[in-house]
């Protein structure tokens, strides 16, 4: 059967001469074929040259802290140092060619070529190589005297990362509170990717700014987080608020986060008075009873046990006086705390222990009955 050969000749130690190559192939019957014949003719002389040891190929971008690590993707840099007995004064005699096994794969004729002394230095980059290991051999007029063996590495890119802020996976949008310090990673695929160095920016750097493993939200407004490297840009729109507080009630996020409206004027607290008294509320709020039903836009009054929900934080509702949760301090208050100091009833929530506490002491004694009852009457104007 007819075959197609291939045959690279690399004659860098050959002698001057002509030369003439023909191939035999052995059929079945053990005879042997020959080809038509190759003749060239070797015409130059071979010098010695030998590589200084501080020669080098070495990566043009560094990943992961491999500096010997070359990636098809980036290429690398060399720098040549040699001696050699050709006494030629044409520096341009001088190239590089890529060999991969004896197949040239590249030649580089555009040397940046210098002589002081004996020592010649020519540097030069190498880009374009497919995966693989290849020889980078000096040549003189064309051909090869001495070479550095390297391999080039597939460059695997990012194609997909995902942010996490506070633990959570942030999709397109996130809302924060101005004053949070919150944790912020990310994960990314492939897992093998060649460059998983991926960095954190923010547009506004007065709104948010990445330090280190945390986000700081500094003030009121949106802006765009960024988490890129040169293969991928992942963009996210955050906006931040004004963190819920209030001049005259008490916010308590120590533990169970409550509202904790510790004086009254009046027996019973207005949903408009109340919302009056806020600040940091977000759009699209809500306020929830007891069994967590959304009253927002029927209830008139406030009252202990209620939660209110502002973006991503809830609060329980604790109303002084108001213990038993009706919106309005009556005498069924009275009766509650009586019977909590006499064992008839249990009380472990928070928010109804601190409505029970009228005299705002750690211990709810007859006094708070005493003092709520007073108030109830009319007999004194706040508790």
């Amino acid at each position: 059967d007819a075959k197609n050969m291939e045959i690279n000749i690399i004659p860098f130690k050959a002698m001057v001469g002509k030369y003439r190559i023909i191939i035999y192939l052995e059929n079945e019957s053990q005879e042997y074929n020959e080809s038509n014949a190759l003749e060239f003719e070797i015409d130059r002389t071979y010098y010695k040259v030998e590589l200084d040891d501080a020669s080098t190929i070495k990566p043009k971008v560094i990943y992961q802290g491999k500096s010997d690590a070359i990636y098809d993707r980036d290429g690398a840099d060399g720098n040549y140092i040699f001696t050699t007995t050709y006494n030629e004064d044409d520096l341009s005699d001088y190239s590089i060619k890529v060999l991969k096994n004896v197949t040239l794969v590249k030649e580089i004729t555009d040397l940046k070529t210098t002589k002081d002394n004996d020592k010649i230095t020519s540097t030069f980059a190498l880009t374009d190589l497919e995966p693989g290991e290849y020889k980078v051999a000096l040549c003189i007029n064309g051909l090869p005297y001495a070479w550095k063996t390297i391999t080039v590495n597939k460059y695997i890119p990012v194609t997909s990362a995902k942010i996490y802020i506070n633990y959570q996976e942030l999709k397109d949008t996130g809302t924060y509170n101005v004053g949070d310090k919150l944790n912020i990673r990310y994960d990314y695929e492939p897992q093998n990717a060649t460059n998983p160095n991926l960095t954190f920016t923010v547009d506004d750097k007065k709104i948010a700014e990445v330090n280190g493993s945390f986000i700081i939200f500094s003030s009121v407004g949106t802006t765009t987080l960024k988490l890129s490297n040169d293969d991928i840009t992942v963009e996210k729109t955050i906006s931040t608020r004004q963190l819920l507080s209030s001049s005259k009630y008490d916010i308590r996020r120590n533990g169970t986060k409550i509202i904790y409206v510790n004086t009254m004027n009046f027996l019973s607290l207005t949903k408009n008075e109340f919302m009056s008294n806020l600040t940091g509320v977000v759009s699209g709020y809500k306020i929830l009873d007891t069994h967590n039903k959304d009253i927002t836009n029927t209830t008139q009054n406030i009252g202990t046990g209620m939660t209110f929900v502002n973006g991503n934080e809830q609060f329980k509702i604790a109303v002084i006086g108001d213990t038993n949760g009706s919106g309005t301090i009556n005498l069924g208050d009275v009766a509650h705390i009586l019977q909590y100091i006499r064992h008839k009833v249990s009380v472990s929530d928070e928010a109804t222990l601190l409505a029970m506490r009228v005299r705002k002491d750690n211990s709810i004694t007859l006094g708070d009955v005493s003092k709520l009852f007073q108030f109830y009457r009319r007999k004194t104007s706040s508790i």
